[in-house]
């Protein structure tokens, strides 16, 4: 699993699928973009931190996600819960760095 999350190569991952293809769900912790790119949950609080936890261990801190990568969960979420593809998820990566 990865713990260390990089802006350049999260978005080179995502990158490396075609724009329509589903790389996650918002709202959804073990399966946002972040998730499956790191294997592990992508959770945020709201006093503007954001961590990626052991999927079994949910209240352990593994590492705290830069900046970049909080605002990003926090646009992809704030828009409800569905299928998010590559090139929406570079979008909204883009728009929120």
């Amino acid at each position: 699993m990865k713990k260390r999350v990089t802006y350049n190569e999260f978005r080179a991952w995502l990158k490396s699928f075609r724009p329509r293809q589903i790389v996650g769900t918002t709202a959804r912790a073990c399966d946002c973009p972040l998730a499956r790119y790191t294997g592990y949950r992508a959770t945020y609080t709201h006093d503007g931190r954001a961590y990626l936890t052991p999927t079994n261990f949910h209240s352990i801190e593994v590492a705290k996600l830069p900046r970049w990568a909080y605002r990003f969960m926090l646009c992809i979420d704030n828009c409800g819960v569905f299928d998010i593809t590559a090139g929406r998820a570079l979008k909204f990566l883009e728009e929120c760095r």
